[in-house]
């Protein structure tokens, strides 16, 4: 249940960044006219969960970790990543930026921060990229307990690697 709590809150923190959602996540093995972007799913201990139209989640059942692809259509073509994390972020208590930077991901102007935060009761560590592509904002988001939080990351940094923008 904790999962889903963890990937409502960063969808409904994404809204502050005023987006406006629409369906847009699908299939990462279908590619066709409507797919907005493909990845290359993890290892076999991952598993996929639908939480919405805008949310992809990946939970791996050998560490807790997990995923979340959040996808939405913003209307402010002004709004750039660096503020688009500052807003996905709202609801972390007592965070810690351990790490932020500029990066390109698949040719695209993006943001990469790594915290310690609180979401709930729960003490996690949080790995997130954050990029725009025309009216689409996306954000990558890993998060494990802070002790199984190194056990994982490679996995999504491999995610990370291979994202691809479709349209």
């Amino acid at each position: 249940m904790n999962k889903y709590i963890i990937a409502a809150s960063l969808l409904c923190l994404s809204l502050y960044a005023g987006c406006s959602m629409q369906q847009t996540v699908r299939d990462y093995a279908t590619i066709s006219s409507d797919v907005l972007y493909k990845f290359d799913m993890p290892g076999n201990e991952w598993s996929r969960d639908d939480v919405s139209d805008q949310i992809l989640l990946l939970e791996n059942s050998e560490n807790g970790a997990r995923v979340a692809i959040i996808t939405n259509f913003i209307d402010n073509k002004d709004l750039r990543p660096n503020i688009m994390v500052n807003h996905l972020l709202i609801d972390i208590k007592d965070k810690e930026i351990l790490q932020k930077e500029k990066v390109i991901l698949d040719g695209k102007d993006a943001v990469n921060m790594v915290l310690n935060g609180k979401v709930g009761n729960t003490v996690v560590k949080m790995n997130v990229f954050v990029v725009k592509s025309g009216e689409v904002g996306l954000n990558i988001v890993y998060w494990a307990p802070i002790g199984k939080y190194e056990s994982a990351v490679e996995e999504f940094y491999s995610l990370v690697r291979s994202f691809k923008f479709i349209k």
